[in-house]
């Protein structure tokens, strides 16, 4: 995967409060380790950093002790949490990443996520290189995947615009100029994947831990 203008980074979304989950995703048990574990495991093999978004609270004794067993096995990864009084969303995790972000764009995926693959990462990177770009966000059978996409540091005026408007929603990005929207076949809506309830966890965590898990 290639990246312009120095280190790649990418930004783990895990601000969310997994209301209907009842527990906090990121430090459910997973392929051997937690989710956020095996996510930015993954991404490691692409990128040179992770960033991970917590939200507004002081990371939990579970993040802290997943991100220093990521940092003690050799992963560049830092937690940041937003600077928004409250809980503003995901937007506020994009603003607090990009103020982290140290070269011009970073790719951006929800901690859910079951696998982001390569080849699509790749492709919004190589999208949002152009000159004058925002970002590059996909959207597949109508609907806009915000929390997957490439975001560029020189979009940050615009985010906190945004959220002084009080917007909260990361679909709100795809409708500002200069960020790109990639149009996908409904058949690529696997990588998608994620998970908001026990029984859909379960389904993902059979399908991977049972080798059933498909490669992106």
């Amino acid at each position: 995967m290639s990246a312009a203008g120095g280190r790649r980074e990418a930004v783990i979304l895990a601000g969310g409060r997994s209301r209907r989950m009842g527990s906090e995703k990121a430090l459910l048990p997973l392929g051997g380790g937690t989710v956020i574990e095996r996510l930015a495991l993954r991404l490691a093999g692409s990128f040179d950093r992770i960033i991970i978004s917590s939200g507004s609270e002081p990371p939990s004794r579970g993040l802290a002790d997943a991100l220093a067993r990521l940092v003690s096995g050799g992963v560049d990864a830092e937690v940041v949490r937003d600077q928004r009084p409250g809980s503003a969303g995901p937007l506020a995790g994009v603003e607090a990443a990009l103020e982290a972000v140290e070269g011009s764009r970073a790719f951006f995926v929800a901690v859910d996520v079951v696998d982001p693959g390569d080849s699509l990462p790749g492709r919004l990177l190589e999208e949002a290189s152009a000159e004058g770009s925002l970002g590059a966000v996909p959207r597949c059978g109508g609907l806009i995947q915000g929390a997957f996409a490439v975001y560029a540091r020189a979009l940050l005026p615009r985010v906190r615009s945004l959220l002084d408007e009080g917007e909260a929603r990361l679909q709100a990005l795809a409708g500002i100029e200069g960020v790109s929207v990639v149009e996908l076949d409904s058949a690529a809506g696997g990588v998608f994947t994620a998970f908001n309830t026990p029984a859909e966890f379960e389904s993902a965590r059979l399908a991977i831990e049972g080798g059933a898990e498909t490669e992106m």
